[in-house]
């Protein structure tokens, strides 16, 4: 439940953050940044990010202005670099959300074990920026099986 209303939470910051003004400076990546994506091969293209810290863990979400419903939100170690310090990636489109989560126990014995997966390099996370290479398969539960989404060539490259 914590975890849906944290989510919730930044969604609506991501809404409020890229409802500004046309005459607005300062919103969006507009610095030659870049964050794309594939997700099951179509490529998404962000413009927009917001970061939050909460004790040592940092939130960066990123959505594009012309398409609010789509929002890929990080969740990781507050200034940690290298393969495993995502903890949580999620995707959100149209009201579902696929998700990885590096905490969940993933069991063989299962018979329906959850696919999710995460190969991820972030080479800086810091406060003043992002880099990562991203691609791995997010899952949800729904009506007793597992639904999957597949993330390809992410590329995350950013100054906040």
């Amino acid at each position: 439940m914590k975890k849906i209303f944290l989510n919730l939470f930044v969604v609506a910051g991501l809404i409020f953050a890229t409802s500004c003004s046309s005459d607005d400076d300062n919103g969006g990546n507009t610095n030659g940044d870049t964050a794309t994506i594939a997700v099951d091969g179509n490529t998404l293209t962000f413009n927009s990010s917001v970061v939050q810290e909460s004790g040592d863990t940092r939130t960066i979400s990123f959505s594009n202005t012309s398409d609010p419903t789509t929002v890929l939100t990080f969740i990781l170690e507050l200034d940690a670099t290298g393969t495993s310090v995502i903890e949580e990636l999620s995707y959100f489109n149209n009201n579902q959300s696929f998700n990885y989560d590096a905490y969940l126990s993933v069991s063989s014995g299962d018979p329906n074990p959850n696919p999710q997966d995460l190969a991820a390099s972030v080479q800086a996370n810091s406060d003043t920026g992002f880099i990562a290479v991203v691609s791995g398969t997010l899952s949800r539960f729904n009506n007793g099986n597992y639904e999957t989404v597949v993330l390809t060539n992410g590329t995350f490259n950013i100054t906040y």
